[in-house]
């Protein structure tokens, strides 16, 4: 008579992850990943797959590094020996994102003067961040009448201004397969008003060789960084902060008509 002997199934084989594993860029993160189960002396080896890799294997064991975020899948096989057939066991699980480096704006002027034709427009621009999430930017529900923000496909922003007041807004950078979202910390630009002007004094008698009384005969309200100019007559300056004119007129002669202009540092 003659006898077959058929190997054993293995006892189940079972791996799993010891705790969480999120992806760092800067410091590689690591995971055991514990293996316990089967049967008999046959090798044991690893396949990984996703953002993952493995080091230090072993019958018990391996070591499991993030190199993304996502899913990272891991199977294990153990040979077959003389008594036990062979057996695999699989494991996935998730890698949490990594924080982005932080997100910082830049504005070509936090100081803006509104006007309707042509709207009056500056650049926002970011710097920093991480991965390859797209850059929008959020006004502010309270500055939604102040100022509009539109996105190009580069990251770069045109901001608009609508009207007079405090515009707010927050640049983000979205989040990809390996960082999560950020976002930069508010930034706020003060539109002014147009400028208007008031004439406050719409002559002056002046006298020949006599110190005239300092006055502003012109008046600029709103605006930013108002600055005042006029063609005058031989003695007298205008001050360019205040509007005020002074002076002593050196030369007599018929009357004439000047004019003073308030400009706004923006145009």
């Amino acid at each position: 008579a003659s006898f077959a002997t058929v190997k054993a199934v293995q006892a189940p084989l079972s791996i799993s992850l010891a705790g969480t594993l999120n992806y760092d860029p800067t410091t590689p993160a690591t995971a055991n990943v514990a293996l316990t189960g089967g049967s008999g002396s046959g090798t044991v080896s690893y396949v990984a797959s996703g953002p993952c890799t493995l080091s230090s294997q072993s019958a018990s064991g391996a070591v499991v590094t993030a190199t993304g975020g996502g899913t990272c899948s891991v199977t294990v096989s153990k040979a077959t020996d003389t008594n036990y057939l062979a057996a695999t066991a699989f494991t996935s699980f998730s890698i949490g994102t990594a924080t982005q480096a932080p997100l910082n704006v830049t504005v070509g002027s936090l100081a803006m003067t509104y006007r309707a034709t042509p709207a009056a427009t500056t650049s926002v621009s970011t710097s920093g961040g991480s991965g390859s999430g797209a850059i929008s930017y959020l006004v502010s529900p309270t500055s939604s009448s102040v100022c509009s923000i539109v996105s190009a496909a580069d990251g770069l922003g045109t901001l608009t201004a609508l009207s007079a007041g405090t515009c707010t807004f927050t640049a983000v950078k979205a989040a990809d397969n390996d960082f999560s979202v950020a976002a930069s910390t508010p930034t706020s630009v003060t539109v002014y008003a147009a400028v208007t002007t008031s004439v406050v004094t719409a002559s002056l008698d002046l006298t020949y060789g006599v110190a005239m009384t300092a006055t502003a005969p012109v008046v600029a309200y709103g605006g930013y960084g108002v600055t005042y100019s006029a063609t005058l007559p031989a003695g007298l300056a205008i001050n360019s902060s205040t509007g005020v004119i002074s002076g002593t007129p050196s030369a007599a002669g018929l009357p004439t008509n000047f004019s003073v202009t308030a400009t706004d540092l923006n145009g």
